[in-house]
């Protein structure tokens, strides 16, 4: 398809206990950036699922960038419940991992979903992001810390009430590489040609 893959998803415990195993996947293929879309919790994510966030996320990028590689954390959502001392959980996650080492992920559907703002998160840590997954959310969708949201309320991008333009407008000039559609709904074939139009009409200036 001519495609060239930039980044793989892996199991972070499986990451932390074999890390050769995807270390040599990455280098085969030709991937730069190794990340985790999930971090396993139980019920709620709260502050202590935080902290071991933390730990892990500073170990796993050390490991990788040891290996030339880079970490990331491709956030879902529930990181962005409240946090006792104030802001979020993904702010305190962000202050306490190493900005050498861990490196973001920002999907604008999820991060959205759990009340953020894509274009502020970007404004608001310019260098710690290494890439964007593009997805709108439908209009009148729940919004909660659960990381969680049926297929079809991913939509077409442009159609819906994510401000994707804003946040790709946000990420020039941050450390953000790669913009990459994700496509969650029972009609990729109808909502990946149409978001591909929409993103060559913002280039296109309109």
């Amino acid at each position: 398809a001519g495609l060239t893959p930039v980044s793989m998803h892996v199991d972070l415990t499986a990451l932390l206990k074999t890390p050769a195993t995807f270390i040599d996947d990455a280098k085969f293929f030709g991937v730069q950036y190794v990340g985790n879309a999930w971090f396993p919790h139980e019920g709620t994510f709260d502050a202590t699922d935080a902290d071991r966030g933390v730990v892990a996320f500073n170990s796993a990028g050390r490991v990788l960038k040891d290996a030339g590689l880079t970490f990331f954390y491709h956030v879902h959502g529930f990181e962005f419940a409240p946090a006792a001392a104030g802001g979020t959980l993904f702010d305190s996650i962000v202050a306490r991992t190493d900005p050498d080492n861990v490196k973001f992920q920002l999907d604008m559907f999820w991060a959205f979903h759990g009340g953020a703002d894509p274009a502020a998160l970007l404004r608001q840590y310019p260098n710690r992001f290494v890439s964007t997954h593009l997805k709108d959310m439908r209009t009148g969708t729940d919004r909660n810390h659960t990381g969680t949201a049926p297929e079809d309320t991913s939509v077409a991008l442009g159609t819906g009430i994510v401000d994707v333009k804003a946040a790709l407008e946000a990420a020039r000039g941050t450390s953000v590489e790669w913009h990459i559609i994700e496509e969650e709904s029972a009609e990729p074939e109808v909502n990946i040609p149409a978001g591909l139009a929409y993103i060559r009409q913002l280039e296109s200036g309109q």
